[in-house]
């Protein structure tokens, strides 16, 4: 016969080792981590951003690039910045409806420009200028539609624009007999209905 002592009762299991908590410390810090990384992601893209619009918009060099790719617009000869104090260019053509329809500026000379942001509560931006030179201003209006063409009730423009003088020495409108020597003096154009 087997004479062992008899069992002793199996003992109980033992308590889960306590948990430890972490340090407050390292787990602030890898709850932040993640908000950090965008936060940084998103100073350094907005910073590039601006980076960029401002040599675009600043910069006579990053205005020439930024013009030469314009959609329907073809440039030669621009000087200055877009938000600059002058522009010049030898032609500037803005053209539609494949080419039909165009306005060419030879000779641009604008200097004195001040831009607004917000210059009243019905336009976006606002153009002060103080003399507006060009050399020769063409229109093509295109082929013959219906006629007679319909006058709008109103135009409205988002932009506040006021020049001091313009000139322009020579106006072409389609095969008509050009006109000469315009002059201009104290414009106002302005986005408030009415």
């Amino acid at each position: 016969m087997d004479e062992r002592p008899p069992s002793a009762p199996p003992a109980a299991p033992a308590p889960p080792a306590a948990l430890v908590p972490a340090a407050p410390l390292a787990t602030s810090l890898s709850l932040l981590l993640p908000l950090a990384v965008v936060v940084a992601f998103l100073l350094l893209t907005g910073g590039t951003l601006t980076a960029v619009a401002r040599w675009w918009l600043f910069d006579e060099r990053g205005s020439q690039w930024l013009v030469e790719r314009l959609p329907l617009v073809k440039v030669k000869g621009f000087q200055g910045a877009l938000l600059g104090e002058r522009w010049q260019a030898e032609r500037i053509e803005l053209s539609w409806s494949q080419g039909q329809e165009s306005i060419t500026l030879e000779g641009l000379s604008a200097s004195g420009l001040r831009w607004t942001w917000r210059p009243d509560e019905f336009a976006y931006a606002g153009l002060a200028i103080d003399e507006l030179r060009v050399r020769k201003l063409s229109v093509q209006t295109g082929p013959p539609g219906p006629r007679p063409t319909p006058v709008p009730a109103g135009i409205r423009v988002p932009l506040h624009l006021v020049v001091q003088q313009a000139q322009v020495d020579e106006l072409q409108v389609d095969a008509f007999a050009p006109v000469r020597r315009l002059a201009l003096q104290g414009l106002l154009l302005h986005a408030r209905p009415g």
